[in-house]
């Protein structure tokens, strides 16, 4: 009885100390994180610390604080449930953006919400680089678009910035249903589309769905292997290692991905015809997701506008790219193919009414075009906003519809 009793108070000082340690341990590393991030002995920010230079040049005007602060508001919050589509851009109120509850953007000169009756309305869809990450909000496309659609029609229209990180266009679809459907009708829905549909292969099951159903699934689990998962990834600890395997050169600061290690067998590279038809599924299901907004949009009387987006993959030299190392993370099988079907359709009238073509507006252009790997800086968000009303308009005085 008496050894058990040992026993028992020996395992008791263990398990004490060890969650002792534990417990202290990711103090210890949340208290340097903090010390860190106040005196900068160390730049907190592997993208800072590896993109310096090329940050501040992306954002004239602005010292390393506010750039930080920017780069802060932007990666600060994640996503958030939304009905439908299943996830938008966590509600934010920061000196550079501000993410309405409503699922939008703030614009320059946001107009309120619900969109007002006196003035022309625009909705524009998109993913991250319409959302304008790393950007403020002034910065953003749909700003550009708000100024330039004023400078040709001589007064401003209202723009709500729907753009969402990871949408391609059956998010894109689903959300107008899902405004429609509430009451909310633009006169203009704009959806600027290429990249992300291509990391979709064609596949037609949300993005998040996996996530979602076990979350669901899951919620009055009482097995902790449902839950654990959730509490270490949010640990302390478990950040600091994240940001030392990216310090180290391991994962990029970009993308988030893992930087695999050269191998003596690589991966054979896709053939030609895998290539192409993983570019025939992406462009099926964007072609069924333009056949639905059509179909919404002419039930009830809005204009739909659709934009094939300029991205670092196509008709831009990618050794002015100051980015460019991190760029092949996010290629995707079929993307270049998908591209170059994509203009051939264009060249010969083939991309359908209301199309506007903007992939080559960076062809030659010395101008910095991005704020990291794929993300818009101000001057390309410029570029595009004027090609996107030059064609919209172009395509309303030739009466196409």
């Amino acid at each position: 009885m008496r050894s058990f009793a040992r026993g028992f108070v020996t395992l008791s000082i263990v398990v004490t100390v060890t969650l002792a340690l534990f417990v202290g341990a990711n103090l210890a590393v949340y208290g340097a994180y903090k010390i860190v991030s106040a005196t900068q002995v160390v730049e907190p920010n592997p993208f800072l610390r590896k993109y310096g230079d090329a940050v501040r040049k992306t954002h004239p005007g602005k010292d390393m604080a506010e750039i930080r602060a920017l780069l802060n508001e932007t990666w600060s919050r994640g996503m958030v449930y939304d009905p439908v589509v299943q996830f938008k851009e966590a509600p934010r109120t920061g000196q550079y953006i501000n993410v309405h509850p409503a699922g939008f953007r703030n614009s320059e000169n946001q107009a309120s919400w619900p969109p007002p009756k006196d003035r022309p309305v625009i909705f524009l869809f998109g993913g991250s680089a319409t959302f304008g990450y790393n950007l403020e909000d002034r910065e953003t496309l749909a700003s550009y678009i708000a100024r330039a659609w004023a400078a040709e029609r001589g007064a401003v229209p209202t723009i709500y910035n729907f753009g969402r990180g990871r949408y391609g266009s059956s998010e894109e679809m689903l959300l107008f249903m899902r405004l429609i459907f509430e009451g909310n009708r633009p006169d203009i829905a704009i959806f600027v589309d290429g990249i992300n549909d291509f990391y979709r292969r064609g596949a037609r099951n949300l993005e998040e769905t996996r996530v979602l159903s076990q979350l669901y699934d899951n919620w009055d689990s009482n097995d902790l292997s449902d839950h654990l998962p959730r509490l270490l990834h949010a640990l302390p600890m478990s950040k600091a290692v994240n940001w030392l395997v990216t310090s180290l050169g391991l994962r990029s600061p970009v993308t988030g991905i893992d930087v695999a290690a050269p191998t003596s067998s690589p991966k054979a590279a896709p053939t030609s015809q895998a290539l192409q038809d993983a570019a025939t599924r992406t462009l099926a299901l964007y072609d069924h997701n333009k056949r639905m907004i059509r179909a919404i949009a002419a039930e009830f009387g809005v204009r739909p506008v659709f934009v094939w987006q300029p991205i670092p993959f196509y008709r831009f030299d990618l050794s002015t790219h100051p980015f460019g190392d991190d760029v092949a993370h996010y290629d995707a099988p079929g993307l270049l193919q998908g591209f170059e079907e994509m203009e051939r359709r264009w060249k010969s009238d083939r991309l359908g009414h209301n199309a506007v073509w903007c992939s080559d507006i960076q062809e030659g252009r010395t101008e910095q075009m991005y704020v990291d790997t794929v993300h818009y800086s101000a001057a390309l968000n410029k570029l595009l906003a004027n090609c996107i009303v030059e064609g919209a308009l172009g395509s309303a005085k030739s009466g196409k519809s």
